[in-house]
């Protein structure tokens, strides 16, 4: 493993996982605090801007990385035995860091709606029912 070239896949994989979070976590805060929509829209505005998202993320970060964003894959990928142990570790910290970043970008940007960076939910769920 070259120095550079791993540390811009591992920049690659913190980015497109920063910003696959945030397109997924603020289209839910903008639809349902903001907008007021239901559910419903909401979710359905969700999977339409991660859709485009991703296939942004996966056309700009592709080469760089494998485009993995999500740490279940690079597990997959190492079990699978296409990458090594330390590089899918790298990758699945970076992963995730990018993760809680793009949580609390999202959470920013909605500030005045939302009332915190992070917060826990406290909302229960019985079932699969909303």
């Amino acid at each position: 493993m070259r120095k550079q070239a791993i540390w811009g896949e591992l920049v690659a994989e913190f980015l497109s996982s920063m910003f696959l979070v945030m397109a997924a976590v603020a289209s839910i805060i903008m639809f349902v605090e903001v907008f007021e929509a239901t559910k419903a829209i909401a979710v359905l505005a969700n999977a339409v801007a991660v859709a485009f998202v991703l296939c942004a993320l996966i056309e700009m970060f592709g080469r760089i990385s494998g485009a993995h964003f999500n740490p279940v894959v690079t597990l997959v990928m190492f079990f699978e035995k296409k990458m090594g142990a330390l590089k899918a570790v790298l990758f699945m910290i970076f992963q995730f860091v990018g993760g809680i970043i793009g949580t609390m970008f999202s959470r920013l940007m909605f500030l005045g709606d939302v009332g915190s960076i992070l917060a826990v939910s406290d909302n229960v769920r019985n079932g699969y029912v909303f």
